[in-house]
Order: structure tokens, then C-alpha cells, then sequence
């Protein structure tokens, strides 16, 4: 089959009245480019982009903080005798420090994180609602 008659090949499906309907993947391609060429798409990409990173960043912290969490208890509290003994010794060591921090500083950020969030969502809600702020 040649790429013209690819671009060609309909295919039918039915939907839930039983009647049928023709879907072929040239015209979902160009529903997408009429999207993407329409001002709706270039005035809502910026905030796709924002929320992308913001969402990147947020879960550049959880890893930081879950991952930093499991390695402190791993090597500066193991949870021996021997780990008991040596805790206090361990907790100077410029490793574990640095744990403590991605630790604290993660858990302040991420919590930060969710009381903007939540002061956004309570802001729209109240937008919404009509309610002046």
C-alpha cells in the first residue's frame, strides 16, 4: 500500500446509536492542525508551558525529599545495634547533613507548594462564586 492510499483508507466505526460514522486518521490530523493554527492554541500554550514547569519542579522536590529520606536512614541511622552506636557520630558527616537538609528544606517547599496552590484554587473559587475578595 502506498502512502496515498494510506492517507485514504477510512476507517468506520459505530457509535452508541449504532449509526455509523467515518474516521480517518487524515481528518483527526487535521482537526489537530486546526487546533493548533487556531489563536485558541497560541493563547493557552504559554500557561501549558507554566504549568509544566511548575509540575516539574514540584516533583523534582518529591523525589528529592523521598529519595534523600530513604538514603539517610540507609546510611546514617541504619537501624542495627551497631547503627544505634554510631548515630551520633554519623549525624556530623557532611552526607548526612546534606540528607537532613533535602529532607527539611523539601518538605517546607512542598508544603509551600500546596498552600499557593490551594490560596489559587480558593481565589478562582471565589471569582466564581461572585464573592468579592
Amino acid at each position: 500500500m502506498n502512502k496515498s492510499e494510506q492517507q485514504n483508507k477510512i476507517s468506520v466505526k459505530k457509535d452508541e446509536c449504532g449509526a455509523s460514522r467515518s474516521n480517518s486518521e487524515g481528518e483527526r490530523l487535521e482537526s489537530v492542525m486546526l487546533v493548533k493554527d487556531s489563536g485558541i492554541f497560541n493563547k493557552v500554550k504559554p500557561y501549558l508551558v507554566f504549568v509544566n514547569n511548575i509540575a516539574g519542579l514540584y516533583l523534582l522536590w518529591v523525589i528529592l525529599h523521598y529519595a534523600a529520606a530513604h538514603l539517610y536512614i540507609h546510611y546514617c541511622v541504619p537501624s542495627t545495634l551497631i547503627g544505634f552506636i554510631i548515630s551520633p557520630l554519623m549525624v556530623a558527616t557532611p552526607h548526612c547533613y546534606a540528607f537532613r537538609w533535602c529532607i527539611t528544606r523539601g518538605a517546607e517547599t512542598i508544603t509551600s507548594m500546596w498552600i499557593i496552590f490551594g490560596t489559587w484554587l480558593a481565589s478562582k473559587i471565589l471569582i466564581m462564586s461572585g464573592t468579592p475578595t
